[in-house]
């Protein structure tokens, strides 16, 4: 996530508005055009079309290092007719700020469906009160953020605007050598069964009774709160899932208490986890981006375009 394309805001963080840039990522040089609330979207607009979605989500949803036209979101407005994606999704936020985003820029669209797009790790971004900026490759810079906390099983939102100096430091990015030697030289799907052998279940949080779980159920309870709409919840599985090296079922298990609240629970991995390997291997952008490179957009798009 580079700052140069940022704007940081307590409650949330988003693109720099109406920019029209190239920048150089590791799938090279991709574009970002922004529009003037600073989402890689249209300008917001209350004309309703046939179909109107609102999505939210992290950088596998603003297409990290993927040009704007080359996203799934972009490709399903292209290909059906009178259907409207907005895409208010930002690297590297979490479904904290993701509500808080959709408080402020909802009510300004008018869409039939939202749909809440969730990458695993959000469940631990959650949790921080600091977000992390990459400078250059070898610093970051951490920003205080607002969160959100559990008290008495009540949601509870705190302001960390106060604690900008305890968390605001420019510091050295910290490399593990040995797991980018891993990565150089086993395939993603060995990497993954390596790290698995030895005991690495980054997702093992996941159960009814963690705190982690029942934060993140509570955050996701709001947005029922705040609209009457049909809501989403698409579920992103990273390689090792769809590698079938670790299993989605705690993680699947967990969101689908949420059905009996009227949330629709749509799972990628459902639909990936069927491809061949050497078709697998083309959905990242490469063994370091596990953001999906154009052909993975286009493989999110053709299971997106029967489902939604």
């Amino acid at each position: 996530m580079n700052i140069k394309k940022i704007i940081i805001k307590n409650k949330y963080h988003k693109f720099y508005p109406l920019l029209n840039n190239y920048f150089y990522g590791s799938n090279g040089i991709y574009k970002i055009k922004t529009n003037s609330n600073g989402f890689r979207t249209h300008e917001f607009t209350k004309r309703k079309y046939k179909k109107n979605y609102l999505f939210l989500g992290d950088s596998f949803i603003a297409a990290d290092n993927i040009s704007n036209n080359e996203s799934f979101i972009n490709l399903y407005e292209e290909n059906k007719k009178d259907v409207i994606l907005y895409n208010l999704g930002v690297d590297g936020t979490g479904t904290d700020q993701q509500l808080n985003i959709f408080e402020e820029y909802g009510r300004k669209i008018y869409f039939d469906e939202l749909v809440i797009c969730v990458n695993p790790e959000n469940i631990f971004r959650n949790l921080r009160k600091e977000i992390q900026f990459k400078i250059n490759s070898n610093h970051v810079i951490n920003f205080a953020k607002d969160y959100y906390s559990l008290k008495k099983n009540k949601l509870v939102f705190n302001e960390n605007i106060k604690n900008q100096n305890k968390y605001s430091k420019f510091q050295k990015l910290k490399i593990s050598k040995i797991n980018h030697n891993l990565k150089k030289y086993l395939s993603i799907k060995n990497y993954y069964l390596l790290r698995r052998f030895f005991g690495k279940d980054t997702f093992s949080i996941y159960n009814s009774n963690s705190y982690e779980w029942r934060l993140m159920k509570k955050i996701l309870l709001e947005f029922r709160k705040k609209t009457n709409k049909k809501i989403n919840i698409i579920l992103i599985p990273h390689p090792e899932h769809y590698f079938g090296v670790t299993s989605m079922k705690k993680i699947l298990n967990c969101f689908k208490s949420l059905k009996s609240e009227n949330f629709n629970i749509i799972n990628l991995n459902d639909y990936l986890i069927k491809m061949p390997a050497h078709k697998l291997n083309k959905l990242p952008i490469n063994k370091f981006d596990y953001h999906f490179s154009k052909y993975g957009h286009q493989i999110i798009y053709k299971i997106l375009r029967n489902i939604l």
